[in-house]
């Protein structure tokens, strides 16, 4: 069977100076293609002047077309600007500008640009080639047309282009449909009269969230990175744990209209991976000093111990077996009254706005892996119902697990919640809980992740990472010292 892919053509472009950055991206595309974008249906080209077929005529205008044609444009540049093309001060100005007019024509292609930081030293007396670098970053800054990144290292520079592609990659597999391989499946059962439906899905291993996070390594460098990052942000960018349009599966304590998500999964459905994938997802998205997690059944995870060694406070919410929902309510109401006297309408607002006052309002995640355990009736459950209600946007939200729909009771479609479904135990039962037949019956491997994510009548077929809790615990761990570090050295930091 012949497969189609659609291939996302990226140029390189840069001076001379950065060649092991040209050669680290090479190896971040490669990755990517073999990890991840294969599965989706894609494929990246990488392009530069190593591609070029030598011959007469003027070497620029060789190299020109592949700029001409590509889909994202990378620009790299350090100490270097480069040599005079006979049109342009360097090889790199005339891509670049090539790249920029066709951006202000059309949508292609992305510019991602990436400025090397230098030494001290050598920014004081810098040379003619390092002042056209900085004249034109100054120019990108004045115009405010374009962003850019700066980076520390090769290493840092392979981290953020590896997001910043698998984030790409991902936009585009959304953009056509093909968040994961979709078939058409003949002689498929034909829906029932108000009954939506959805394609089946073929699947293959799960993947796993250093993956999705866009660095199978996950170094305590690539972590450190994202944490100093998010210091300085005026908004929370939350770290992807799905494939699949993130308005269904992100997990933002900060957004007003849901304060609940309910994942239900039977055995070996993934339903405890998805639950930590949301959850660590946003450790990876923000500093430890701003979380605070309750995990309740899944305490065992050595990276949740970790995560409070480096500062993230976890909170017990189950002194006598049940969900201690006072403890919540409480935590709601000190934040509404202070949100009041400081004058803010919503932590969001707060958070990017004064990010001084960030570590009064930490995101709270309350995770719940099995919620019979600490929801036992219908009327416990409308409790949790009204205080996830109660919280949505002040910074707090509730994941409550469950294997059977019952345990949750109807109740649940009558709010305001993300509603997940994985594989269950009943058709019916799924059917009740997202308005949707269950696609994965019909695949021709069941595997765990996949899910149906309900946001009021909207659907969308998701894939939820798989969490190797060794792995994160390392990631965690080899940021810590230097965090505690950066803590010490600069304990009001934010």
């Amino acid at each position: 069977m012949v497969v189609t892919r659609n291939v996302l053509t990226v140029f390189m472009a840069s001076p001379g100076d950065v060649g092991e950055e040209r050669s680290e991206l090479a190896r971040v595309v490669y990755a990517i293609n073999k990890r991840l974008a294969a599965d989706l249906g894609w494929h990246i080209e990488l392009r530069g002047w190593e591609n070029t077929v030598p011959g007469m005529g003027r070497p620029q205008s060789r190299i020109n077309p592949d700029v001409q044609a590509c889909d994202v444009f990378i620009g790299i540049l350090w100490k270097r600007w480069g040599t005079p093309t006979g049109e342009f001060s360097s090889g790199f100005r005339e891509e670049f500008e090539i790249a920029y007019e066709r951006r202000s024509k059309s949508t292609d292609p992305e510019i991602l640009m990436y400025f090397r930081a230098v030494e001290p030293t050598f920014a004081a007396d810098p040379g003619e080639q390092y002042r056209q670098v900085l004249a034109f970053k100054d120019k990108l800054t004045s115009s405010r047309t374009l962003l850019y990144q700066g980076y520390s290292d090769v290493q840092n520079f392979a981290s953020q282009v590896e997001d910043h592609l698998t984030s790409l990659i991902l936009k585009r597999a959304q953009a056509d449909g093909r968040t994961l391989h979709a078939t058409g499946g003949a002689g498929r059962k034909q829906p029932e009269e108000g009954v939506h439906e959805l394609p089946s899905l073929d699947t293959s291993e799960p993947i796993a969230l250093q993956v999705i996070l866009g660095n199978p390594s996950l170094s305590g460098e690539v972590t450190l990175a994202r944490w100093d990052a998010a210091r300085r942000m005026r908004d929370v960018a939350l770290a992807p744990c799905a494939l699949g349009n993130g308005r269904f599966w992100a997990l933002d304590p900060f957004d007003p209209g849901y304060g609940l998500s309910l994942i239900v999964g039977s055995t070996g459905s993934g339903k405890s991976n998805a639950i930590l994938a949301m959850a660590f997802a946003l450790a990876f998205s923000l500093p430890p000093e701003y979380l605070r997690f309750s995990i309740l059944d899944l305490d065992s995870f050595q990276s949740v111990r970790v995560l409070e060694d480096l500062g993230a406070t976890v909170l017990p919410l189950s002194p006598h077996g049940e969900l201690d929902l006072e403890a919540v309510l409480k935590e709601a109401k000190r934040r509404e009254q202070r949100l009041k006297a400081l004058g803010y309408q919503s932590v969001r607002s707060l958070w990017r706005r004064d990010p001084g006052l960030r570590e009064e309002f930490p995101a709270w995640v309350i995770c719940a892996d099995e919620a019979y355990k600490f929801v036992h009736d219908d009327t416990t459950f409308e409790k949790v119902l009204a205080a996830a209600g109660r919280v949505a946007g002040l910074g707090i939200h509730i994941i409550l697990g469950s294997q059977r729909m019952g345990e949750l009771g109807n109740l649940a479609l009558a709010t305001r919640a993300k509603r997940i479904a994985l594989q269950m135990h009943a058709e019916q039962d799924f059917i009740d809980f997202t308005g949707t037949h269950n696609p994965f019956q019909r695949t021709s491997s069941s595997a765990p992740g996949l899910a149906v994510c309900a946001e009021g009548e909207k659907l969308e077929s998701v894939r939820f990472a798989h969490v190797d809790d060794r792995e994160l615990a390392d990631a965690f761990e080899s940021a810590a010292d230097r965090w505690k570090e950066t803590r010490m050295g600069n304990p009001d930091a934010k």
